[in-house]
């Protein structure tokens, strides 16, 4: 579910400011996004903005995350585990990589983050896809646990990047 007037095609319109992708408060773990790529593609690595300011490694910024992805054409819906090992398939989906984003570079905790810190997250983060993972033209992020522990998620952009097939 989509919260706060926030929209889904936010995620990739470009705008690593503002509004993004964001769940309704109270909605089951984990919170998930499915959006389609456009085409079959081979990716390599994915870009993730969460939202900064007041909301740097707070909120519903993830903190453990996982990237699923499918082939098929119209995939079928699949409740998602938390956390399920990479390579896992559920249904029409499989687990590209489960993700960590990084701790504050200050080494701060995540409630005393710095303006070196709030820098870092405006930038975005780049993540690896194992160069195993199958070609896919369905993404489903599926966001196991956010900073603040609460019962929301948003992320402001994604970008991925890779070949197409």
């Amino acid at each position: 579910p989509i919260g706060y007037n926030w929209q889904l095609p936010n995620l990739w319109n470009g705008n690593t400011e503002g509004d993004g992708w964001h769940t309704l408060e109270g909605s089951p773990r984990p919170y998930v996004a499915t959006f389609g790529i456009g085409n079959t593609y081979k990716l390599s690595r994915f870009v993730m903005w969460e939202r900064a300011g007041t909301f740097t490694y707070g909120h519903g910024n993830p903190k453990e995350f996982s990237i699923w992805g499918s082939n098929v054409s119209q995939p079928r819906d699949q409740v998602l585990p938390i956390l399920a090992p990479e390579g896992t398939v559920l249904g029409d989906w499989i687990n590209l990589g489960n993700y960590n984003f990084p701790n504050p570079p200050s080494g701060n905790p995540a409630n005393a983050f710095t303006p070196g810190d709030d820098a870092f997250v405006k930038a975005g983060v780049s993540f690896n896809i194992p160069f195993n993972a199958p070609n896919v033209k369905f993404i489903r992020l599926a966001v196991g646990s956010t900073w603040s522990g609460g019962a929301t998620a948003h992320v402001i952009e994604m970008s991925f990047y890779g070949r197409p097939i």
